[in-house]
């Protein structure tokens, strides 16, 4: 039914009514609606601005309606219905509406397979809005085609896709698209950030290559990318954004999503200090990458986002501090420069990444007792070869890789050789020799061996096979770098350098073959070696490299019940839940039943190893040729 307002100024408003009547309810021909006859008897009487202005409060079933050239700016909600079973076109183009209501997909489209258009083009459309709470379920079959070319669209994100969804689980840009059937080319788009997700989303499905020519979408601005197709012929790392809001001064702020981060460039920005905080950054960014050469910064310390840097550069500044801490909390530091500045001493911290992702040119280190870690933290990473950083001292320069305690003269005094083995002695013997012998037995033969060189049990055959090649095989997590540093630095040094008996041990990272079949070499090293020890650390339990070796040090313990290298496990800490819950499973929980279990944490630890260590005679070296070349072809150390 059609009617009309019962407003007082009805009466002026009847020849009004009496025409759209007739125009809505028609004798049996196709085109019908607003025509070129009935506009002017319309403005005369007022400009028709409003689908909601006494006029006309409902459609009926109509098949064609034009409202074109009208300066309309607005649609009520309640004007498209379900009734309108007969609509097949809606054309209010040429006005002026400033944003877009889902009105066009109320009425229910007829079984005809004939598509209702709406055609909204050349209005001044920029925002999408939800205010009548419409939604879809997928379910209704709609046969819809909403034309919004020439309009204000600059931005269109997911969550304008999404704003019609009811649920939000099993979102897909495609499935929103398809059935929104919505043409938006020809619209003034600015090609920044906020387009990303939308055309990464794009990228991954077939509209990529849907009418490809008919549907070209093109960037308005920024200049620079103007008239370019921004899904067919623009890269994703292209959908930046320069952000101002609490940028440092003198420096400018991208968002990058295609790499999920916010870029600060500071270069020559006159800073002495790396920036308090960060301007605001969207939901997708997740880390920062700084860039601060050239500044007058002098320190690096603590920041509230530190845990998101995933690049700091900051060379050629005036720092002279790194806070440890700092870096502590930089988890995901990925690359640091630091080169061009007045350092002398690196904290250890910077060991979390490995050598070759830190510049470290350019500094005037010095050489002191407390850099020595350096040495093996450079020699242990990637590209140390070409490593040529230097320090000094006593106006003499060295390279770092090479700097050891010994050529820096850092040797304990023997003062404090003798003092520590007296006392080591009067403790060991006052209170060893009554609590250890009663409680601990395996302790007491320990300390037996370490101040009497008497050794309570029998030797193994393979201690006295001459052919054997190595005292021990280490096997260890090499990704964790303080387990790595630890056998490195103190469990090698300690038992292969220093003291009066010195091991040959097989370190994979440090002497593995390069070239041939890693998991053979390490299976001959085994059988060249007369013990196994296999540090358990959170680490060992998923390396694939680790548990093969641990199982074939298995299979070597089993080969000979008397002539075997013994295999040793230490637990890296005793309290740590990791190793705990997996100790409980097999087959580690078989694997140390029966075998020697040791841990840095407990007594006497390193008097244990070399409980367990082979014994060498006094007279003969169990060494092959008394030396050997490590397997970059370096001679190796003559063994006395």
């Amino acid at each position: 039914m059609f009617t009309c307002s019962t407003h007082q100024n009805f009466m002026k408003r009847n020849t009004v009514c009496k025409l759209v009547y007739h125009l809505l309810n028609p004798p049996p021909y196709r085109v019908l609606g607003w025509g070129t006859m009935a506009r002017p008897i319309l403005q005369r009487h007022r400009n028709l601005e409003s689908q909601n202005n006494g006029y006309c409060v409902r459609l009926v079933p109509v098949y064609f309606t034009a409202i074109g050239n009208s300066r309309l700016n607005f649609i009520d909600t309640n004007v498209f219905h379900k009734d309108l079973t007969k609509l097949e076109l809606v054309n209010v183009s040429y006005n002026q509406m400033t944003y877009f209501e889902p009105w066009p997909y109320v009425p229910e489209t007829p079984n005809d397979d004939i598509d209702l258009v709406f055609d909204i083009q050349h209005n001044l459309i920029e925002n999408f809005t939800n205010t009548m709470n419409w939604t879809y379920d997928l379910v209704e079959p709609y046969e819809y085609l909403v034309n919004l070319q020439f309009n204000k669209i600059s931005e269109m994100s997911d969550e304008v896709i999404f704003m019609y969804r009811q649920k939000v689980e099993d979102q897909s840009v495609l499935t929103e698209l398809l059935t929104y059937n919505v043409n938006i080319t020809n619209n003034p788009f600015f090609c920044n950030c906020k387009l990303y997700e939308l055309v990464r989303d794009l990228h991954a499905s077939f509209f990529l290559y849907y009418r490809v020519e008919e549907y070209r979408y093109r960037c308005a601005s920024p200049p620079h990318l103007a008239n370019v197709d921004l899904l067919h012929d623009l890269d994703l790392d292209q959908f930046v954004c320069n952000i101002t809001d609490n940028c440092p001064l003198n420096c400018t702020c991208q968002e990058k999503p295609y790499i999920s981060t916010l870029e600060i460039n500071c270069t020559n920005a006159n800073l002495r200090e790396l920036p308090k905080t960060l301007p605001p950054m969207s939901d997708n960014i997740q880390y920062v990458s700084l860039y601060l050469s050239g500044n007058h910064i002098t320190e690096i310390t603590k920041r509230n986002y530190s845990d998101i840097i995933y690049n700091l550069t900051v060379s050629n500044n005036y720092i002279n501090y790194i806070d440890g801490e700092a870096l502590k909390e930089m988890v995901n530091l990925n690359n640091l420069d630091i080169s061009g500045n007045d350092l002398k001493f690196v904290p250890k911290e910077i060991q979390k990444l490995s050598f070759h992702k830190v510049k470290v040119r350019g500094n005037p280190f010095q050489c002191e007792c407390n850099m020595t870690w350096m040495a093996d933290w450079i020699s242990l990473s990637n590209g140390a070869d070409d490593s040529s950083i230097t320090c000094s001292s006593d106006e003499k320069t060295h390279v770092i890789k090479d700097v050891t305690e010994k050529s820096l003269g850092c040797n304990i005094s023997d003062f404090v050789i003798i003092f520590s083995v007296v006392m080591t002695v009067v403790v060991g013997v006052i209170v060893g020799g009554i609590i250890t012998a009663k409680r601990c037995p395996y302790e007491t033969k320990v300390l037996i061996y370490r101040f009497l060189r008497i050794h309570p049990r029998d030797l193994y055959k393979v201690d006295q096979d001459e052919t054997m090649h190595y005292d021990a095989f280490l096997s260890f997590d090499g990704e964790d770098i303080q387990v790595r540093q630890w056998i490195k630095t103190i469990f090698m040094k300690k038992l292969e350098e220093n003291g009066k008996k010195k091991y040959k041990f097989f370190c994979p990272l440090r002497d593995a073959l390069v070239g041939e079949d890693y998991g053979q070499d390490l299976v001959e090293k085994m059988t060249q070696s007369r013990r196994i020890f296999v540090l358990l650390s959170p680490g060992y339990f998923t390396d694939t490299w680790r548990i093969y070796e641990s199982d074939q040090a298995e299979m070597e313990h089993n080969a000979n019940s008397e002539n075997h290298p013994r295999v040793v496990y230490i637990i890296w800490h005793d309290e740590n839940e990791v190793i705990k819950q997996n100790l409980q499973k097999e087959p580690w929980k078989s694997r140390l039943i029966g075998k020697r279990v040791l841990s840095p944490d407990k007594r006497f630890f390193w008097s244990k190893i070399r409980y367990e260590l082979p014994i060498k005679p006094r007279n003969k070296i169990n060494r092959v040729n008394n030396s050997y070349t490590d397997i970059r072809g370096r001679k190796g150390r003559t063994t006395t």
